[in-house]
């Protein structure tokens, strides 16, 4: 069983301590004899990505007729893998964004782009939006 506990560090405050030492102790209690490993996993697209991704889904969505977050949903619908994981109180579907890794937002984002392409939208290059920003 594998069990998942997002931590989030904001301007050197670990973001709601007590509750993940809570849910900490709580795995403890409930964990059998044995060895565990606990792997601590940078999870996060970087913030430059995340821009693009923003710029790119407000280009599309003036050439649709659409809002971005409409959009969003959609490509998460459609491009992100859903992964099932468990937690103390039961299973969890995550299909999130934000989870992802650096690589795995890079495909992600490849698909939305190429999903532009074919629909005739002109995005601005990734590179020239890097220097220009």
């Amino acid at each position: 069983m594998k069990t998942l506990q997002r931590i989030r560090k904001i301007g050197g405050e670990v973001q709601h301590r007590d509750k993940l030492l809570k849910w900490f102790d709580r795995l403890l209690d409930k964990m059998p004899d044995g060895d565990r490993i606990i792997e601590i996993v940078e999870c996060s697209r970087t913030d430059q990505q995340n821009k693009y991704y923003w710029v790119v889904l407000g280009i599309m969505a003036t050439s649709f007729g659409t809002t971005a977050e409409e959009l969003h949903e959609y490509f998460k619908a459609t491009y992100l893998p859903s992964q099932e994981y468990f937690t103390l109180i039961g299973k969890k579907q995550l299909k999130s964004t934000t989870e992802q890794t650096k690589d795995q937002f890079t495909v992600y984002l490849e698909r939305v782009i190429q999903f532009a392409a074919e629909n005739g939208v002109v995005l601005p290059d990734i590179e020239e939006y890097k220097h220009s920003n």
